[in-house]
C-alpha cells in the first residue's frame, strides 16, 4: 500500500535530500538539460499570459479575458484547447471554449452545463483526454459533489460523491478520475487504515450508458493512503501526462506518483517555502513548469526534470527559475511551433 506518513523523522530525511539536490549551482539531473522549448500558458486574476521558452521573452498577456470565478481547463492530448467554466446563481453555467494556439474565441457557450439549481459555484474542471466528456466539482448549498457531462450529448452521467471529494480532480484515462476523497466513511478495499487518500474511480459504465447518472457506486481504487491530514483540500493540484504520472500538491511540495505501477511509492519532487501548485507537464513529458505562489503578484514558475534523484529546494537561488508572474497555474505547456 503506497501512502504518506507525516514523520518528522521522515520530513528530516526529505528536507536533508532535497538541499543536496537543489543548489543554485544544480543539482543531478538540472541545468542544460532542463532549459525549456516551447510556450507556457498561464492564469492568474481574470487573466492569462503566456512565455516564450526558447527566444528569453517575459510573460505577455493575452487578449482572452473571462469573468471573476470562471474555472480553466485545457484539454488533451496537445493542449491547444482551452476550456472556461462560469456560473453563478444568477446566470446559466456555460463553458466558452478558446484556441490557444492563436488565442482566441472559437466556440461561444459551447455548453450549458444541466441542472444547477442546486449549485452555487464550479471548483474544478477537467476534460476528458478523448475530449467527449467534462468532469466538475460543484459547490452546492450544503457540500460539494462530482459530476460529469457528456459534451457530445450535453447530458449528466454522473452526479455523487457528495461531500467527499477535494477541491481538484483530472482524468487518468478516458473512463478514469483522480481526486482526493475523504475515506472515514467509506467502504472500499485497503482503505480501513487511512483517514484519507487519492482514489482513482472507473466510471465505464456510466460513459457506456448501463448506469443511472445518480447511482456513484463504483469501482474506487486507493492509490495513495494518508495516516493523517488537514482534510480533502490538503491533496490538490492534480495533473496527469499521457505517460499516466500523476503530479500533485501535498504539503505544499510537488509529490509524483506512476500510475502504471502500482508497486512504486509517491515520490517527493520539490521542498521549501512556499506553495508549490499549478504543475504541468512538457509536451515530451520530462519537465514539469509550476508555480511557486507566495501571492497573486509575488510568485514564481520554475522548471524541473521529472527524473531528479531526489527533492529538489526550491528557492530565491534554485536553477530554472523564471521571472515573477501574477500567476496561480500553468495551464498548457505548448510545444514549439
Amino acid at each position: 500500500m503506497r501512502f504518506h506518513c507525516l514523520l518528522a523523522a521522515l520530513v528530516l530525511v526529505l528536507l536533508t535530500t532535497a538541499c543536496g539536490s537543489g543548489s543554485g549551482s544544480g543539482g543531478p539531473g538540472i541545468g542544460d538539460g532542463i532549459s525549456g522549448r516551447g510556450t507556457l500558458v498561464a492564469v492568474g486574476g481574470n487573466s492569462i499570459k503566456s512565455r516564450n521558452l526558447a527566444d528569453g521573452s517575459t510573460w505577455v498577456n493575452s487578449t482572452i479575458a473571462f469573468k471573476p470565478a470562471s474555472v480553466l481547463a485545457t484539454a488533451h492530448p496537445d493542449g491547444t484547447e482551452l476550456y472556461v467554466g462560469y456560473f453563478n446563481q444568477a446566470d446559466p453555467f456555460y463553458i466558452d471554449i478558446y484556441d490557444l494556439s492563436i488565442f482566441e474565441l472559437k466556440e461561444a457557450h459551447a455548453l450549458e452545463w444541466p441542472d444547477t439549481a442546486d449549485s452555487q459555484r464550479l471548483l474544478d474542471l477537467a476534460i476528458s483526454p478523448d475530449g467527449t466528456h467534462a468532469a466538475g466539482i460543484l459547490q452546492g448549498f450544503r457540500e460539494n459533489y462530482l459530476e460529469v457531462i457528456d459534451l457530445e450529448g450535453r447530458r449528466s452521467i454522473l452526479k455523487g460523491f457528495s461531500d467527499d471529494t477535494g477541491s481538484d480532480l483530472a482524468w487518468q484515462d478516458h473512463s478514469t478520475l483522480v481526486f482526493s476523497m475523504d475515506l472515514e466513511e467509506v467502504n472500499a478495499p485497503g482503505v480501513e487504515d487511512y483517514v484519507g487518500g487519492i482514489v482513482a474511480v472507473d466510471i465505464s459504465d456510466h460513459i457506456a450508458g448501463t448506469r443511472d447518472p445518480d447511482n456513484a457506486n463504483v469501482d474506487i481504487e486507493l492509490l495513495v493512503g494518508f495516516e493523517e491530514w488537514k482534510g480533502v483540500n490538503d491533496v490538490r493540484s492534480f495533473v496527469v501526462s499521457r505517460e499516466e504520472q500523476l503530479v500533485y500538491t501535498y504539503g505544499g511540495d510537488l509529490w509524483m506518483l506512476n500510475l502504471r505501477d502500482p508497486s512504486e511509492d509517491p515520490r517527493q519532487l520539490t521542498s521549501g517555502p512556499g506553495q508549490h501548485q499549478g504543475a504541468m507537464f512538457s509536451p515530451d513529458a520530462k519537465q514539469i513548469a509550476f508555480i511557486n505562489y507566495v501571492s497573486e503578484f509575488a510568485s514564481t514558475v520554475h522548471l524541473i526534470p521529472t527524473n531528479a534523484p531526489g527533492p529538489i529546494l526550491i528557492g530565491s537561488a534554485s536553477p530554472n527559475r523564471l521571472d515573477s508572474v501574477a500567476a496561480h497555474k500553468i495551464l498548457a505547456w505548448l510545444p514549439p511551433r
